[in-house]
């Protein structure tokens, strides 16, 4: 992970976009990741312990998208809120543009249903 910031910071144009897409992958992963999580209710540690060090974004502060919830156990846990989710990552993210046609935030709360 240090030797690709490294080398997209001392990259030039057009090749420091060519190591921006390769880490595009890695944030797609743990996008999924996070909208599976939200689906299924799991904590976010779990979540952010799972996610892959190259696919991590400045507004992944999932902190503060999390809502309270019982699990099956009876236990409450901090889970993510997927309406939140969709506002504050995937459209504040350089994935943006890939997902702003084909994922809407009402697909999203259908899914979560």
């Amino acid at each position: 992970v240090q030797e690709i910031k490294y080398i997209r910071s001392q990259a030039m144009q057009p090749f420091a976009k060519f190591v921006d897409y390769i880490t595009y992958q890695y944030m797609i992963d743990n996008l999924i990741l996070l909208i599976q999580g939200a689906i299924n209710q799991r904590s976010i540690p779990e979540l952010l312990e799972k996610c892959h060090p190259l696919g991590l974004f400045e507004t992944m502060g999932i902190a503060m998208i999390t809502d309270t919830k019982t699990d099956r156990s009876g236990q409450e846990v901090d889970v993510i809120d997927i309406t939140q989710l969709y506002n504050r990552i995937i459209i504040d993210t350089p994935l943006a543009p890939y997902f702003r046609d084909c994922l809407s935030r009402d697909a999203l709360q259908d899914l979560a249903v």
